[in-house]
């Protein structure tokens, strides 16, 4: 497959995708910000600091082929609302207990979704 250059509106696309996602499942405990980087190997990709709760999304400067960046941005989008859980993967000693709260935010955030599509 070809690789070629994303474009400013592919990057608008992505931008404006993942802010309405993220309002639309009341994403707002994250400062967020855009980028258009190289992402090796993807299409897109999120970077989180977990600590600090500031998360970049990128799309990639290089795309191969016809790219679906509203499909990528919601991609990213769910890593996010996942972040809880992932954040362990990192952890050299993770509790019952953190994991207990962590799967529960998950669902809380799940089911705010859920009830607006219900």
């Amino acid at each position: 497959m070809k690789v070629r250059k994303a474009t400013n509106e592919e990057f608008d696309t992505y931008r404006n995708e993942v802010k309405r996602l993220l309002s639309l499942f009341r994403v707002n405990d994250w400062s967020v910000y855009f980028d258009l980087e190289d992402c090796p190997g993807s299409q897109a990709e999120l970077i989180t600091n977990y600590t600090s709760h500031v998360c970049t999304f990128v799309l990639s400067k290089k795309l191969k082929g016809d790219v679906d960046v509203k499909n990528s941005a919601l991609h990213e989008v769910c890593h996010l609302l996942i972040s809880d859980l992932s954040d362990l993967n990192y952890s050299r000693f993770v509790t019952q207990d953190e994991v207990t709260r962590a799967c529960e935010a998950t669902t809380i955030k799940l089911q705010s979704i859920l009830k607006e599509l219900t």
